[in-house]
């Protein structure tokens, strides 16, 4: 073979070789560099979400919950227990407990595997969270009726907690709720996929700082009224909740937006509707089918009042606090 074509050969070899090891050497660097951003990300978002009101952890087969409690211990009024949406935190209630703890014992918590609960996979089925309900209340000591406040996802896990121990509860707010009949909605289930892929592409670049930026510049695409709640909150409140729901999208917030099908569909099929007073607050968040969706839900329960926001805000619990507040008022008569 000619000397010229086997060096050649020889030296196509040696920069294959070369090229082989600097790009080894440059994904394990960065694959160091992405991990040593995680950690860091992490431990930012924890120094971030320092509780914003008085809290403890109890404990819920095994895992940790972050309870959080305000209001004075015995109101003579059933406890009023916030329910956040797929994703959310505890924190993003602060103007709804702001409006009610001066009236009311105020109970709310992070799921397992959001916020200051423990960071692990929580329960994923809607029979799942209802259990880890029953076991929050349970530990905060909450024997009386209850008054159930759930935002979205929260308000479904607040009917089948309802339809479960109808005797327990005193009333349903409902704000925005997820409903059973929306899993057969073709595009109530395009819109829950696209929550779920964004939730994951959140938390695929947080360690980057990406979620961080959105919040920074009030560009976090799901929740647009981030700068209602920024105006109405102090600084030290606004801080907290920035930093719970980065804390959110880097862990598990893809996890629970994932659950939201399943449960209306596990809904849809066994649970037997809540019998008692029941106040729905809803938007217009995916325009008429969603409208007319909170109607309709409206119309099933016996002793109901719709409210509507007159916009598509999902999020009425930062955008339309007063909403809540007083229908928290009127079904307790105060």
């Amino acid at each position: 073979m000619n000397r010229t074509i086997v060096a050649a050969i020889v030296l196509g070899r040696r920069v294959a070789s070369l090229a082989w090891t600097a790009a080894s050497v440059a994904a394990a660097a960065g694959a160091a560099v992405w991990f040593g951003a995680a950690l860091l990300e992490r431990r930012r978002q924890r120094r971030d979400i320092t509780p914003a009101v008085p809290g403890r952890e109890v404990r819920l087969a095994g895992r940790r919950v972050w309870l959080q409690e305000s209001g004075p211990a015995d109101s003579g009024c059933p406890t009023v227990v916030l329910l956040t949406g797929a994703g959310d935190q505890a924190a993003s209630w602060v103007l709804v407990r702001r409006g009610l703890s001066d009236s009311f014992r105020v109970v709310g918590y992070d799921r397992v595997g959001m916020g200051f609960s423990d960071d692990l996979p929580g329960p994923r089925t809607l029979p799942g969270y209802v259990d880890e309900l029953t076991g929050v209340l349970a530990a905060a000591q909450i024997t009386g009726p209850v008054l159930l406040v759930g935002h979205s996802f929260g308000g479904l896990i607040a009917q089948a907690y309802a339809a479960a121990d109808p005797n327990r509860v005193a009333g349903l707010v409902l704000v925005d709720a997820v409903l059973p009949a929306m899993s057969r909605s073709r595009a109530m289930r395009t819109g829950i996929a696209v929550d779920v892929a964004a939730a994951r592409a959140f938390k695929a670049l947080s360690p980057i700082g990406f979620t961080r930026a959105l919040f920074a510049i009030n560009a976090m695409p799901l929740y647009p009224e981030q700068h209602l709640l920024r105006a109405a909150a102090s600084e030290s409140e606004y801080r907290r909740w920035v930093g719970a729901m980065r804390a959110g999208f880097a862990g598990n917030a893809a996890r629970e937006v994932a659950a939201v099908l399943p449960g209306a569909v596990h809904f849809q099929q066994s649970v037997t509707p809540f019998g008692g007073k029941v106040t729905v607050i809803h938007s217009r968040l995916l325009g008429t089918k969603w409208y007319r969706f909170q109607k309709d839900v409206a119309a099933q329960y016996p002793d109901s009042t719709r409210i509507f926001t007159g916009n598509r805000l999902h999020n009425i619990h930062l955008s339309r606090p007063d909403l809540i507040i007083g229908a928290v008022h009127d079904q307790l008569a105060l």
